[in-house]
């Protein structure tokens, strides 16, 4: 409940103050830990995150989207071939293929990126929408990330409590289809 209501509201104090204490009778719970993570990355506490995220690797260097969430981490971090590093251990292919489009196209490796998105549009587009506009939203490409984004919705799918505070959307603040689609998803507008 506390971490919806930071999702929704980005507000995130509470939520770190409590997860940092329940942390503190059980160290070793990677899925809090990666939790942590994702909420220390959207209030822009990248040191951080990446800091959870290792620990959240150390634990279980196995843990499906701990290599993603840290590669992505690292990207907004400008550690481009850290990230492309990080994005390689990851088991998860849907998490793999949405790091590799943002990474490949922040280090100028275009046509990779292309290739990336297509085979995640193609093996994903069903099932995960939200990620795919999350990878067009990080290239810049707010009318086919705001098509995903919909589809999303409309599937149900996808984690759109996050939408307000995902870093990689956040270009698409300003566009006027952001907050409607915040009104349809009955989330508090930016």
């Amino acid at each position: 409940i506390i971490l919806n209501k930071a999702l929704k509201t980005g507000q995130f104090g509470a939520y770190v103050s409590w997860a940092r204490n329940r942390l503190a009778r059980n160290p070793l719970d990677t899925d809090s830990l990666s939790d942590l993570a994702s909420a220390q990355q959207a209030a822009g506490l990248l040191a951080d995150a990446a800091a959870t995220s290792r620990k959240v690797l150390k634990i279980n260097p196995a843990y499906a989207t701990a290599p993603a969430q840290y590669a992505q981490t690292l990207l907004l971090m400008g550690k481009k071939s850290e990230a492309l590093s990080a994005v390689e251990n990851e088991s998860d292919p849907a998490s793999k293929l949405t790091t590799l489009v943002c990474v490949y196209w922040a280090t100028g490796r275009r046509s990779e990126s292309d290739a990336a998105l297509g085979t995640l549009e193609q093996g994903f587009g069903n099932r995960n929408p939200y990620s795919i506009a999350v990878a067009h939203a990080y290239r810049g490409e707010a009318d086919a990330a705001f098509l995903w984004l919909d589809r999303a919705y409309q599937q149900n799918r996808g984690a759109l409590e996050d939408l307000k505070v995902h870093p990689f959307l956040r270009n698409l603040h300003s566009d006027p289809r952001f907050n409607s689609l915040l009104r349809k998803a009955k989330l508090p507008e930016t």
